[in-house]
């Protein structure tokens, strides 16, 4: 089994929390994505919010944690997730990314509903609790 390294973040805008829609899975998540070169997780987390999302004004508050989980692209492959929790005052959202079709501003009680990943959804119900909500 292959594992993928990844590093994303929950990132918190006035209580709501901003999910991405990948065209090419048809999926909700958090923004996240593979580490590239040397990066740590900390960059790769920064660097895919604004290849997902446009923003880059994010202010680390700390890491929440990892987790594993099958990828949609081949079940020979397991996906390690670190993610952080950001703030933000941007809104507006402006994907560089072609694969994202768009990013909305959720409610936190509306998440779990729309992401799409078991993993996804049982990682953030069980850090809900530690956010700044």
């Amino acid at each position: 089994m292959n594992i993928e390294y990844s590093a994303g973040g929950i990132v918190l805008n006035q209580k709501r929390i901003l999910l991405v829609y990948q065209k090419n899975t048809q999926t909700w998540a958090f923004p996240k994505g593979h580490l590239v070169g040397n990066e740590n997780e900390i960059e790769a987390a920064k660097r895919e919010i604004w290849e997902e999302t446009g923003i880059s004004n994010l202010e680390l508050i700390r890491e929440l944690g990892s987790y594993t989980r099958p990828t949609k692209k081949s079940e020979n492959i397991t996906k390690h997730i670190t993610m952080y929790l950001f703030t933000t005052e941007d809104i507006f959202v402006f994907p560089k990314e072609q694969d994202v079709k768009r990013c909305v501003w959720v409610h936190p009680e509306e998440v779990s509903e729309k992401l799409w990943y078991p993993g996804d959804k049982e990682f953030f119900l069980k850090i809900k609790n530690q956010l700044l909500l």
